[in-house]
């Protein structure tokens, strides 16, 4: 029997500080908890109580900025922090044939930082655009994959970086696009 539990709490606001400029900040408190409890357990045997438990909890905190340099036109820059737990699928099996989960396995924690720019072109279409630097420690990556089982482990640090273009675009009453490209460098 799976149980998982979360819990957040979160906060927003926004300041205008100027015609064309508003600040933004956030805030997330994050609790996740996971707990197993076994009840095929057979004594005498290798299939011994694999019941147990494992929680996390972070605190993510995210600012940013937009400049309106035009009715058509916003650029931004966001810097925050991120927090991902691992699942019940990563969890479940220890490494080295071990049982019961596997709670060495710790939630990975980022940074973010963004810049970028949403283009209003025209009616109904749009550009948006943006650079964006992500570093991330404990990163969960696929230790072992055999016999259909799979177990996790902690990376050490990992680094993404890039740039996103999108259009989006009515080109009709009944015909929309969208065109989005990414080129992304990632390293860990």
């Amino acid at each position: 029997f799976n149980q998982a539990d979360n819990r957040d709490v979160f906060a927003q606001a926004s300041f205008d500080f100027g015609p064309q400029w508003t600040a933004t900040a956030g805030l997330r408190a994050s609790r996740v908890k996971f707990r197993t409890t076994d009840y095929f357990i057979v004594p005498g045997t290798l299939n011994l109580d694999d019941s147990g438990g494992v929680s996390y909890s972070a605190t993510s905190p995210v600012v940013g900025v937009t400049w309106r340099a035009s009715p058509t036109l916003n650029l931004y820059a966001n810097a925050g922090k991120g927090f991902e737990t691992p699942t019940f699928t990563e969890l479940y099996y220890r490494p080295n044939g071990l049982t019961g989960l596997n709670t060495d396995l710790l939630a990975s924690r980022s940074r973010h930082a963004e810049l970028g720019g949403k283009w209003k072109v025209a009616e109904g279409q749009r550009v948006d655009a943006a650079l964006f630097d992500i570093t991330t420690r404990d990163e969960i990556v696929v230790d072992t994959n055999s016999g259909g089982r799979s177990t996790f482990k902690n990376a050490g640090r990992t680094r993404r970086s890039g740039a996103e273009l999108s259009y989006l675009g009515q080109l009709g009453d009944e015909w929309r696009a969208t065109l989005s490209l990414t080129a992304l460098r990632a390293r860990f």
